[in-house]
């Protein structure tokens, strides 16, 4: 079943005073009265002109107040904007004389720092700022009856600027937040195994998107955005491009008689050259469903592009640099993206082999299963010199990917029934100066691993500081919390909890940071007499040294003091060997090895320590401006103790300590990272983090992994 929430409102207001929306009443035959109250928007001002006097002499800054007040019924609430066709107030009676907005700057202006012959606004006590076409200026997200906001315009001038009235015509846009979610707002969390319905906030079109079988997200739509139709405004911020490649997209581009030349319509008249450069789409057939229709998507053609408008005028003739270079701009929503295809080299390491493997059996793709799973339209494609039609409809789709092939030729996916079979990647003897459609995926983010193993860099570039998720690790299913800290690296908010006494070393091989060499040597001890093939034990003495130990007993206990967003459970004890599975344990390590193998997940490993720049338990520290309390609540630090000799874990709320990866000078000696709290303290302070200390090898101290990013 798709799931589906009401379409949303949009209400533009262009001039002064609008009311949008009327109540409308059904009665019904029977005696029941129904009333159905229509969603509406009432924007009110005081006044049509917004007048400032200023005289170089006596009055070079003057300013006027202005409110504005939004009524909607609209249970999701509204934001407001305020827009004009140029930044600039323009002299009346000579257009060649005018009066700048401010200069963007951070904090803003105030009256004595203002600039001269320039103009801005402020909303209500904040400082004064430039006037940017578009910008919110107020929100709500509820009801809101008369809602005031209140601005202040103002103006500088000096002896430089020529006396008369400067005039700027602002437009206020009121719009109800949506009601259906738009696609530019989701993460992983919300894109499930049942299809969703969602909007593009760029032009209000509905797609389906679904989690399919290769994990990721799809949309089960062809992209339908019109770049023709669609503001420079509105495409800037919600799409997966740069302000500067959105604008070429709009303005075309390339040089003597196709400069400046605006996105193009269609393939009429195109030559091959023109054809590669300037921006092309085709939207007659955007809304057209073929009679045989796959899966649950609206089988819509959509619009087709050229790859220049595909990569959102990022990979155009005189605008890209690279030619050899993969596409990471396109017309995508932001949070989207093209699918990657099978570079020149052959890997199947890609998005679109992925997903026919997903849906394939014995070796052999399926082609009604990945094409009703995508739900494919055979929409065909344009060539640039015979343009009346697409090509090959009801037997053929191509869809461009983001991999480029050589000199102006680029990958795309065919789906085509012309072959007999086929489901095929293309090996791209096609130019880009081709029309084809755009189907997107999902960004993945961290929020898109099921396991912790499973955490890419891909996921952790595209994942914003301080988002979190939830993983399971593959070795024991234990569940922990992860996030991107101020640092910019994704860490664990919990203590490691792997019992290696009890997960078998199968489930350690491959989804561990070690190799399987070193695993043997965890799970089955080592060292030398009379420590050899002596298994993983609890602690008995300074034969920690050699032998892999850990403490299991309080790994579910929740710590005394913890806060944030972790677990606060204590976690598993692990003596320096047990920690580096199984590689740093000899007495002493002859050579010193380097620490690079560890009991993590695979993918992720001990954080570096220490007090230099190379520290990331330091950095991470200095990240929240060595804020004790910051630090510690960011990264979810339960006081969990230590363990030493058979003493048992020493569990108190004046402690936690962690191992590093780094050595100190002393064999024997790890850096590693200590906090402390204040026992009488009851409103859960910490009081000091130690990054420089170090501990004895054979104690037993709590792990955290940091994902790897090389």
């Amino acid at each position: 079943m798709i799931k589906r929430t009401p379409k949303y409102l949009a209400i533009t207001i262009v001039s002064l005073v609008a009311l949008a929306g009327a109540d409308g009443v059904v009665h019904a035959e029977s005696a029941t009265y129904q009333a159905e109250v229509g969603q509406s928007i009432n924007i009110t001002m005081p006044t049509n002109l917004i007048s400032v006097f200023v005289d170089p002499s006596n009055r070079p800054f003057d300013s006027a107040d202005f409110s504005i007040s939004v009524s909607t019924n609209n249970t999701t609430g509204y934001y407001m904007t305020m827009s004009s066709e140029i930044t600039d107030l323009v002299k009346i009676t000579d257009t060649t004389k005018t009066l700048p907005t401010l200069s963007a700057n951070e904090g803003g202006y105030t009256e004595e720092t203002f600039e001269a012959n320039k103009w801005g606004y402020k909303i209500g006590s904040a400082n004064y700022i430039p006037f940017v076409s578009g910008a919110k200026i107020a929100e709500a997200d509820t009801i809101a009856n008369n809602d005031i906001t209140n601005l202040t315009f103002a103006t500088k001038v000096d002896y430089l600027q020529s006396s008369g009235i400067y005039q700027g015509i602002l437009d206020f846009f009121a719009v109800a937040n949506p009601t259906i979610m738009a696609i530019q707002n989701l993460d992983a969390a919300y894109c499930t195994n049942d299809p969703l319905v969602v909007m593009d906030a760029r032009d209000g079109e509905e797609y389906t998107i679904q989690k399919l079988a290769d994990g990721n997200c799809w949309m089960l739509d062809n992209l339908r955005l019109d770049p023709t139709e669609t503001s420079l405004a509105v495409l800037k911020g919600r799409t997966n491009a740069t302000d500067k490649s959105l604008t070429y997209l709009k303005e075309g581009g390339g040089t003597g008689q196709y400069a400046a030349e605006a996105v193009i319509s269609d393939w009429q008249d195109a030559d091959f050259y023109h054809a590669y450069y300037t921006p092309r789409v085709v939207t007659t057939y955007k809304d057209t469903v073929p009679s045989e229709t796959h899966g649950i998507g609206s089988n819509k053609y959509g619009v087709y592009y050229n790859y220049c408008a595909a990569s959102a005028g990022s990979y155009c003739w005189e605008a890209y640099t690279n030619e050899s270079q993969a596409s990471n701009e396109d017309i995508c929503p932001s949070g989207w993206r093209l699918p990657s295809g099978r570079p020149s080299s052959g890997t199947t390491d890609n998005d679109y082999e992925k997903i026919v493997a997903a849906y394939s059996t014995g070796g052999y793709q399926d082609y009604n299963a990945i094409t009703d799973a995508l739900s494919v339209p055979l929409a065909g494609w344009f060539i640039y010199h015979d343009a009346s039609e697409p090509r090959n409809i009801g037997e053929n789709a191509r869809f461009w990917t983001s991999t480029y092939m050589y000199a102006r030729f680029w990958r795309y996916w065919t789906f085509n029934i012309s072959q007999g079979s086929g489901t095929y990647l293309n090996d791209g003897n096609e130019p880009r100066s081709e029309g084809y459609t755009v189907r997107c995926m999902m960004k993945p983010t961290i929020a898109s691993a099921t396991y912790i193993q499973d955490v890419t860099k891909e996921m952790i570039n595209n994942t914003a500081i301080g988002a979190t998720a939830t993983v399971k690790d593959k070795r024991d299913n234990e569940v922990y919390k992860i996030a991107k800290l101020a640092d910019g690296n994704v860490w664990m908010l919990d203590n490691l909890r792997l019992d290696l006494i009890e997960v078998p070393l199968e489930n350690l091989e491959g989804n561990t940071n070690a190799t399987d060499e070193a695993l043997g040597y965890l799970k089955n001890g080592g060292g030398t007499a009379p420590y050899a093939n002596v298994a993983v034990a609890p602690f008995n003495g300074y034969g920690g040294h050699v032998q892999p130990k850990i403490e299991a007993t309080a790994k579910d206990q929740i710590a005394p003091l913890t806060i944030g967003a972790g677990s606060g459970k204590v976690g598993v004890y692990y003596n320096f060997c047990a920690a580096t599975a199984g590689t740093y344990c000899s007495d002493p390590p002859d050579p010193i090895p380097d620490i690079t193998q560890d009991v993590c997940p695979s993918g992720w490993r001990i954080p570096t320590g220490g007090t230099s720049e190379d520290s990331e338990f330091n950095n991470l520290y200095l990240a929240y401006n060595s804020n004790v309390q910051a630090f510690v609540t960011a990264f979810s630090l339960p006081l969990s103790g230590n363990t030493r000799l058979d003493t048992g874990p020493m569990l108190s709320n004046d402690k936690g300590a962690w191992w590093s990866s780094t050595k100190c000078d002393n064999d024997f000696y790890p850096h590693d990272l200590k906090i402390y709290g204040n026992t009488y303290n009851a409103a859960n302070t910490y009081t000091g983090v130690n990054n420089g200390g170090s501990t004895d090898h054979y104690w037993g101290e709590t792990v955290r992994c940091i994902a790897k990013t090389e």
